[in-house]
């Protein structure tokens, strides 16, 4: 079963706030499955925070001598796009959008982030499609660019 897309903007809305009251959570855990590639070394990693009900985002990209990650957001969507689509500047030029994207989450600063799920045992599971974005700052012409991780398929485990 795949999200609706209202109900994935819903949830996407919603990561950042905390239980209300304390609640136990129906999540389980997480299955992830990478698809596709990321470009200039980006990689997404998430892992599964029982205690908190969150999940724990890292989107990493190549750091070297005068580029630096500056931070990093996380496509949602409730489908893998069939044919990786180019993205244009100031993606970098191997940046290719593999997510169907129903919402955008961030620009958080660093690499790492955390993101709360709401105590619903209707997510259980549920699988949607994400992808990371890096945030570079280059010194050399000051600019800012971005590139994407590979896609991660994410099914919340009962």
């Amino acid at each position: 079963m795949k999200f609706s897309s209202s109900f994935l903007l819903f949830v996407s809305l919603v990561l950042f706030a905390a239980p209300s009251e304390a609640q136990d959570c129906p999540i389980s855990g997480i299955a992830t499955t990478d698809f596709g590639t990321g470009g200039f070394g980006i990689d997404m990693q998430l892992a599964w925070e029982p205690a908190a009900c969150s999940i724990s985002v890292s989107v990493v990209g190549f750091a070297c001598c005068n580029t630096f990650q500056i931070g990093h957001a996380v496509i949602v969507g409730d489908a893998a796009l069939p044919n990786p689509v180019p993205l244009p500047f100031p993606f970098r030029s191997d940046s290719l959008l593999l997510v169907q994207p129903n919402s955008v989450l961030g620009v958080f600063p660093g690499s790492e982030s955390n993101q709360t799920i709401p105590p619903n045992p209707a997510l259980a599971g549920q699988t949607f499609y994400t992808q990371g974005v890096a945030v570079f700052f280059t010194t050399i012409g000051l600019s800012i660019d971005a590139g994407t991780s590979q896609g991660v398929e994410v099914q919340f485990l009962p």
